[in-house]
């Protein structure tokens, strides 16, 4: 009983799929129900052999059979046989029972013919419809390819330019990324040498600071050095003043006499000297001052009469120089200027070197040469 039920069951589902192929008018072309008893519509050629083997007006439903093939079988409409049988649902009827299919009698073999040939006229129609469909269909999917392959070279293009851009902005930026670089390598070299070149003028300034320094302290020493000496000559000065005063009335007639020559030698020797140092050492040449050579001749009688340097000699303005012993001209210059048995370096060259005097004045007295300027 169950079997039978679940045998209506799969027939009714078939003779619905039956009723829906035929509203396509698709042509189920089956030979039978498959072996495995799973349930298969019969084609139309299959029902109209199992119609002319049987009693077409007490026909008994096969397994596979649709009302719509035993219609086709028949050529009768699917609504014919529904009304004569009293089938309420067209696409529903049930293998083992019995319809009748006689009203128009027997199927003859030239209808089964002519119903096979439309059978197959429609199968080819609906071949070809396929074939021309799936043809569209395989232009479409080709144009739909060649669209889309034309879109992927596109794209790929762009993307080969965006590389090939990135690639040259990637080169820009390395390329000023090294501009910068060297602009910041100069900017420090610059700073560097900025700092080292204060650092060099500081350590010059430093050592011309050391070196004044020293020569201050030289000069301080030296000054103490002419006053000690001063002072022992004037000591022993004091001690030869009662034995000198003869002497010194004599010595001082004698120099009256010779201030003159004096005077005029060292107008002509010493005083042409000095100018000639100077102007190789790019200053301004000297003229001569009698005021200060009459100055100078009388100092140069008083140290002539002693042989030693006076102590306001270091104690004074600083214009005045002294040699004794030294010729006049060339050699008494030099002896100055190299400060040669000098005492005070370096005032003597300084003396000759400054660019602030205008005039001079020279005289010679004995041994005993002195200068004066202003």
């Amino acid at each position: 009983m169950e079997n039978q039920q679940r045998l209506m069951k799969s027939v009714g589902k078939t003779s619905l799929l039956a009723s829906t192929l035929f509203a396509a008018g698709i042509f189920v072309n089956q030979v039978d129900a498959s072996a495995d008893g799973t349930w298969q519509a019969n084609s139309v050629a299959t029902v109209k052999q199992q119609v002319n083997a049987s009693n077409p007006a007490q026909y008994g439903v096969h397994n596979g059979d649709t009302l719509w093939a035993l219609s086709q079988a028949t050529n009768q409409s699917v609504a014919t046989l529904a009304q004569r049988n009293g089938i309420q649902n067209p696409d529903l009827i049930y293998a083992g029972s019995t319809l009748n299919l006689s009203s128009h009698g027997v199927v003859t073999a030239s209808q089964a013919t002519q119903a096979a040939q439309t059978a197959q006229t429609a199968q080819v129609n609906q071949a070809t419809a396929a074939n021309t469909q799936a043809k569209q269909v395989a232009a479409q999917k080709v144009s739909e390819a060649t669209v889309a392959k034309q879109q992927a070279q596109t794209a790929q293009a762009k993307a080969n330019e965006a590389a090939q851009a990135k690639a040259v902005a990637e080169q820009k930026v390395a390329q000023a990324k090294q501009v910068q670089a060297k602009r910041d390598a100069q900017i420090q070299a610059r700073s560097q040498a900025a700092v080292a070149a204060n650092q060099q003028a500081v350590a010059t300034q430093a050592k011309q600071t050391a070196e004044s320094k020293a020569r201050d302290a030289q000069v301080a020493q030296a000054k103490e050095a002419q006053t000690n000496q001063a002072q022992v000559q004037a000591t022993q000065q004091q001690k030869q003043t009662t034995q000198s005063n003869t002497k010194a009335t004599n010595t001082n007639q004698q120099a009256d006499t010779q201030t003159n020559t004096a005077v005029t030698q060292t107008s002509d020797a010493t005083f042409a000297a000095l100018n000639q140092l100077r102007q190789i050492n790019g200053l301004a040449p000297l003229t001569w001052d009698a005021g200060l050579a009459a100055k100078a001749s009388a100092r140069a009688a008083q140290i002539n009469a002693t042989q030693t340097v006076p102590a306001d000699h270091f104690t004074g303005s600083g214009n005045e120089v002294i040699a004794i012993g030294w010729n006049a001209g060339t050699p008494v210059i030099n002896a100055w200027y190299n400060e040669t048995n000098m005492v005070g370096a370096p005032g003597h060259r300084n003396w000759e070197m400054n660019a602030n005097y205008s005039k001079v004045g020279f005289a010679q007295v004995g041994n005993t040469i002195v200068g004066l300027a202003e």
